[in-house]
């Protein structure tokens, strides 16, 4: 169990498969396949994470996910929620194949919305922007 994103970043900056990085006031989890590469930002004050899809170098998807203010839930607990959700998130991605699909009907500025989604089960499963 990851206790805090300190533990995140531990446990992926010995992975192979991904590069670890500073930015700023963050640590990046990044990783590629094929024409898709995968940026997760971590930053170090706040309990909140951002990941952005680029394909062929082009941005096509991103989203982010906070964690403090909606209710009474310790801050320990958010730290852990937080730790373990990008883990699962990172874990699932790495593990299996990756496309950027478009939705046919969500347009933005003119342009189909694009969605990452990962192949779970014998079925593909959207990603990101997350559900």
């Amino acid at each position: 169990m990851l206790a805090t994103p300190e533990d995140l970043i531990d446990k992926y900056r010995g992975n192979t498969d991904v590069s670890v990085y500073r930015s700023g006031e963050a640590h990046v989890i990044e990783f590629g396949r094929q024409n898709i590469s995968v940026k997760v930002t971590v930053p170090d004050e706040v309990l909140e994470w951002f990941v952005d899809v680029h394909q062929s170098g082009q941005l096509v998807a991103q989203d982010w996910c906070d964690y403090c203010g909606y209710d009474q839930t310790p801050i320990e607990d958010l730290t852990r929620d937080m730790a373990e959700e990008v883990d699962q998130f990172l874990a699932r991605l790495l593990a299996t194949k990756l496309r950027v699909t478009q939705r046919d009907k969500t347009w933005i500025f003119g342009r189909k919305k694009s969605i990452l989604e990962s192949l779970d089960g014998g079925g593909w499963r959207q990603a990101v922007p997350f559900l």
